[in-house]
């Protein structure tokens, strides 16, 4: 890891409404260097992402509250955010479609290897 990157970590926002789940993909994803935020579904992390946007926004598509799908459209039509790298994590048939047509950057579905996780983070940085 140089020296710029220690300075100053990239951002990652983790959205699941599952804590478990959360708590598992930040650990892996934490042990990267980067710096991990937490949200328990959309509405939460857009407020976390309004007032300090990360660099790559990793969420499940099925939550409460309001929905991956929602978010990533909400995320896309918010001009400070629209730099924000979108990773879609879901166990639905049509996450692709769903991640394609709401601006998704890429999508994984589950079930997955945490290192499946931290490579495809590890793609949406180097975009950025």
């Amino acid at each position: 890891m140089d020296s710029a990157t220690h300075a100053c970590p990239h951002r990652i926002l983790l959205v699941d409404d599952d804590l478990d789940t959360l708590e598992f993909q930040a650990m892996y994803l934490s042990r990267q260097g980067w710096e991990v935020e937490r949200a328990s579904n959309g509405r939460e992390a857009l407020e976390i992402a309004t007032r300090l946007p990360p660099d790559v926004l990793v969420t499940d598509l099925n939550m409460p509250v309001m929905s991956g799908r929602a978010l990533c459209e909400a995320v896309r039509s918010a001009p400070a955010l629209e730099h924000i790298q979108i990773l879609i994590i879901s166990g639905s048939e049509d996450a692709r479609t769903v991640g394609s047509a709401c601006g998704a950057n890429a999508v994984v579905k589950k079930p997955f290897a945490p290192d499946l996780l931290v490579d495809e983070v590890r793609k949406l940085l180097r975009v950025r």
